[in-house]
C-alpha cells in the first residue's frame, strides 16, 4: 500500500494540476525513444527523459470529482495506521489541488 500510494503522489506532484491522472503509461526501460537529446549553448549534449510528466509515455488527465478519492482514502488509512503527520499533509495538498482544479463561479465542476 505504501508504494502504490507513493506512486500516485509522485504522479500528482509531477502534473501541472497537482492531481494524479486517471491513466498513465510509463516508458519501457529498453525503449530508446524515451530519451530526447538537448544541446546546450556551449555544445554539450544532454540526454533527458521525455514525457509530461517526465517519464510518462502518455496519460489521460481527465479529472472527475472522484479521481483523487482513492488516493485520499489511502492517505487516510496510512495516517491512521502509522500516525505520521506527513500523510495528513499530503492529503491536504491533494484536497487543495482538487478544489482549485474543480471550482467554478457556479460551484464545483464534475
Amino acid at each position: 500500500m505504501f508504494q502504490l500510494t507513493r506512486s500516485y503522489l509522485w504522479l500528482a506532484d509531477a502534473t501541472r494540476t497537482g492531481l494524479p491522472p486517471l491513466h498513465a503509461q510509463l516508458w519501457d526501460e529498453p525503449n530508446l525513444d524515451r530519451w530526447a537529446v538537448l544541446t546546450e549553448l556551449d555544445g554539450i549534449q544532454l540526454k533527458i527523459t521525455k514525457g509530461d510528466p517526465i517519464g510518462i509515455l502518455n496519460s489521460w488527465n481527465l479529472h472527475t470529482t472522484a479521481s483523487p478519492a482513492p488516493t485520499a482514502e489511502s492517505l487516510f488509512v496510512l495516517w491512521r495506521v502509522t500516525g505520521e503527520r506527513q500523510y495528513q499533509d499530503q492529503g491536504w495538498r491533494l484536497f487543495c489541488a482538487w478544489v482549485e482544479g474543480s471550482i467554478t463561479s457556479g460551484g464545483f465542476a464534475k
